[in-house]
């Protein structure tokens, strides 16, 4: 990492901390810990019971949070940050919980600190890679920090759902005389919902937030494409990620290896997912909810279809009725499908259109602001673009090294 730009992460993460949490008393912390068990449990497929017992080292620990959900977790963890701000609030919530014999944190830097090549059953980083300029470099050292059979544990940005975010910075410092006073009253004002979010549901504080996407200068996307380019190199297998980005629909066996993911059809499938990661606003809930209301009789159909089949099929009644029936219901399937295809597909280039043609507006702005010095009308800001999720938080993957 250069100098200049480790200085300038520095500068910004030394005023407020991007990764504290506020685990003040055993009431926060369970409620924290809670929220780590559903992302490694049921979206990561990685249960907590694969820690206890193993050792553990996070590159970038930042103020030691999840560190002290690990070591609950029975890790033995082995934490470094280069903010030694950080690493002080780390130091005394592993003494306030009672960890200090299962934790260790110290000072030390993504690219030169010291370790022992294979001597971790699993190398974790949370969010720290979007902040390293050399990328795929980190993922060396944590892969070559983790013994063989063991594993990666990787947070980081996907640059499709980073986008919205960038288009915040922009418009803040279009808008602002790129003072921390300024980029927060601009901020604050023109993405509460997206703020809101992240302090619900990543539990940091909105300064932390704020300074984190908008303050510090280094905020750097990875295709998710890009990132398993990688992996083969340094010996590391796809394990489970999220968002999934495993094929839907396969039904290969489950004997069978996996459609690797450098092959044509995931090339075409991660072109579809990041479009669906760029203008990721309502909760999947609300975007299939919203299908399924329109449509609550094409599951019935199929429903109704494959009862008459096994009665058929399984000899139990072979009358003419029977056989109408499903030769109806095949009909009935065929045209629910095809209308839920229509509905699905309506529904998705609609809110395309209105989403691109909100990202032109403001581009457009943007760009005239920089080149013309033009006036910035901040009430273009509000619409569905900035409504939501504003984008994908932070994606996790988890690789397995090869024996």
């Amino acid at each position: 990492m250069s100098k200049e730009f480790k200085q300038e992460v520095l500068t910004a993460f030394q005023k407020v901390s991007p990764s504290k949490i506020g685990i003040e008393s055993k009431d926060e912390l369970a409620k924290y810990q809670q929220s780590q068990f559903n992302l490694f449990f049921h979206k990561l497929k990685f249960p907590p019971e694969l820690f206890h017992g193993k050792k553990v080292i996070d590159f970038g620990c930042g103020t030691g949070e999840m560190d002290i959900v690990l070591a609950n977790w029975g890790a033995n963890v082995e934490g470094f940050d280069f903010n030694d701000i950080s690493i002080a609030r780390a130091n005394d919530l592993r003494e306030q919980f009672g960890l200090s014999s299962q934790t260790v944190f110290s000072v030390g830097d993504i690219d030169a600190y010291p370790f022992q090549s294979g001597a971790y059953d699993i190398s974790a980083s949370f969010g720290v890679i979007a902040h390293v300029p050399d990328q795929e470099n980190m993922l060396r050292r944590m892969a070559d920090a983790s013994r063989k059979g063991g594993f990666v544990i990787l947070g980081y940005i996907e640059d499709s759902g980073l986008i919205q975010r960038l288009l915040h910075r922009a418009i803040v410092l279009a808008n602002s005389d790129k003072s921390d006073a300024e980029v927060f009253r601009i901020a604050k004002a023109c993405f509460a919902e997206h703020i809101e979010r992240s302090v619900k549901y990543g539990g940091r504080t909105a300064d932390s937030v704020i300074n984190d996407y908008l303050v510090n200068p280094h905020y750097i996307g990875i295709s998710t494409q890009k990132l398993l380019s990688w992996t083969s190199r340094f010996g590391l297998e796809y394990y489970s990620g999220w968002p999934n980005v495993d094929l839907p629909f396969v039904v290969d066996s489950p004997y069978f290896k996996l459609i690797p993911k450098d092959s044509p059809v995931y090339e075409l499938y991660f072109s579809m997912l990041r479009l669906r990661w760029l203008y990721a606003q309502d909760e999947d809930s609300a975007v299939f909810g919203e299908l399924t209301e329109r449509l609550p009789k094409v599951g019935n159909d199929i429903e109704s279809l494959f009862q008459g089949l096994n009665e058929i099929l399984q000899a139990r009644d072979s009358s003419d009725q029977t056989f109408g029936a499903v030769r109806n219901k095949l009909k009935d399937v065929e045209r629910g499908v095809a209308t839920l295809v229509g509905e699905v597909s309506g529904y998705i280039n609609q809110h395309l259109t209105d989403l691109n043609g909100e990202l032109l507006r403001v581009l457009e702005m943007i760009v005239l602001k920089a080149r013309e010095n033009r006036d910035f009308d901040l009430s273009q800001v509000g619409g569905k673009l900035f409504r939501g999720y504003n984008g994908l938080g932070t994606s996790y993957v988890v690789f397995h090294k090869s024996l």
